[in-house]
Formats: C-alpha cells, structure tokens, sequence
C-alpha cells in the first residue's frame, strides 16, 4: 500500500514512502529543514548519533526533488563515511538524478575528471525532476542531485587546491 505524500508548508511535499518511516522527532527535523531553506538560512543538526539525522538530510532532498524545487547539494564529510551517504541516499531516495562521490588521489590531480564529475552532478539536477503537476510526465526542473566529497577535497592546499577552487565556485542549493 502506497503512503499518502505529506504537505509542508510552502507546497514542500514529502514523499509517503519516508515519511511514514520517520520518527516524530525526525519528521520535526526535516520541517526545521524546509524552514531554513526557505530563509536561505543555516543550520546546525547536532544529536546522539543513530537517531536519524542522514535519514532527515536525505529526506529533505527527496521532497525538494518532488516539489520540483531541488538543485544540487553537496555533502562534505569524513573519508570514512563517503560511501556510506551515498548508499544511503541510493537506498533511500532512489529518485535523485545523480549521487555521486568525489574523493581519491588520483582525482585530486586530475583536473579534467573533477570538474566532468561536478559537471554531472549539475546536469543531473538542471535535468529536472517528475513532479505531481506534470501530468503528462514531462521534467518540470528542479531535480535534486548530490556530491559527497571529504574534508580533505576542500582544502586549499596541496592536490586539493583546483578542487577546491571549483567546489568553491559552484552554486550549491544545500550544503551538507
């Protein structure tokens, strides 16, 4: 059975799917979320660890993708951790256009590889995304894609020094 879609305020629509998976603390989360993007305002997500917050992040993503008001993110975060967003966003949000992982040595160097991996990211969400009021299942914009890159690829120093640059330059929706 399909899960009704919950409307936010603002016309923010979550899907049904995570909604109805998420706790009362977590949907809380994501409404705090939807309340900072809409101010173009900051935040700081900060609680024990196992309660949910990659969930609520990911969330986010996934009815701003359906509101037709996405664009791309980027995660940034410890090495250790890289694969982990992106196969949590996969597994959760399978809907966003592109999820993908900017981080290795040989990257680092490559100048060309970065910035065709950037530009997918982009493509991806410039592309669009389904929305309700397309009925006719046409891309209305507003697709949500995401970067996930380590701390050490924005650093302006050493190998690191072009990319960061260019992360730099980009037009982020959400910073993670």
């Amino acid at each position: 059975e399909e899960a009704e879609d919950e409307e936010l305020s603002d016309g923010l629509t979550v899907p049904g799917r995570l909604w109805k998976r998420m706790f009362e603390h977590q949907r809380t989360c994501v409404e705090w979320l939807w309340e900072l993007h809409r101010q173009q305002a900051g935040g700081i997500v900060g609680d024990e660890m196992g309660l949910g917050k990659t969930l609520q992040v990911i969330a986010m993503w996934a009815a701003l993708q359906k509101s037709g008001r996405g664009g791309a993110s980027l995660v940034v975060c410890p090495a250790t951790v890289l694969r982990q967003w992106q196969r949590e966003t996969r597994r959760w949000a399978p809907e966003l256009k592109a999820v993908e992982v900017l981080h290795s040595s040989a990257m680092a160097s490559d100048p060309a590889a970065r910035l065709a991996l950037i530009t997918k990211v982009f493509a991806a969400a410039e592309a669009g995304a389904e929305t309700g009021a397309a009925a006719d299942g046409e891309l209305s914009g507003g697709g949500c894609s995401v970067l996930v890159t380590s701390y050490e690829m924005c650093l302006s120093r050493g190998n690191s020094a072009a990319g960061a640059a260019e992360l730099a330059r980009v037009p982020w929706s959400v910073l993670v």
